[in-house]
């Protein structure tokens, strides 16, 4: 869902069921949010123009820390990503290094540590 004046953010997973939990969590928050099974790309990213990308490492037909690379290649600092993962907690953060993502998520995580990570990448405005 895309609100007006709002920060957008994309998110990337192919469990339908956190994607679904992580939009809602988020459009609580204020956020408009593009949700997506598949991979974006470039396109994708220059057409949304999102403020922040959650970004899952294992999707099923791309991996997510090679995406992360090369959307940092292209886009540098603008876009700042967060990789989430099922990986041991520190093979996650060797991967997010390696991938320049700005943050990473271990899965399971809190509803907390998205809006932490929300508000810090990509503040809504004030009322």
């Amino acid at each position: 869902m895309i609100l007006p004046d709002r920060p957008l953010i994309m998110l990337v997973d192919d469990d339908t069921d956190l994607l679904l939990l992580l939009e809602a969590t988020l459009l609580a928050e204020g956020y408009a949010v593009d949700a997506r099974t598949d991979a974006p790309g470039r396109g994708d990213i220059t057409a949304v123009q999102p403020s922040l990308l959650f970004l899952d490492v294992g999707l099923l037909e791309e991996n997510g820390a090679a995406l992360c690379r090369a959307i940092k290649e292209d886009f540098g600092a603008t876009l700042p990503v967060v990789l989430m993962s099922g990986h041991a907690d520190d093979q996650l953060h060797q991967e997010a290094a390696l991938a320049h993502a700005d943050a990473c998520l271990t899965k399971p995580f809190g509803q907390q540590e998205v809006r932490v990570l929300a508000a810090y990448y990509a503040p809504v405005p004030a009322a």
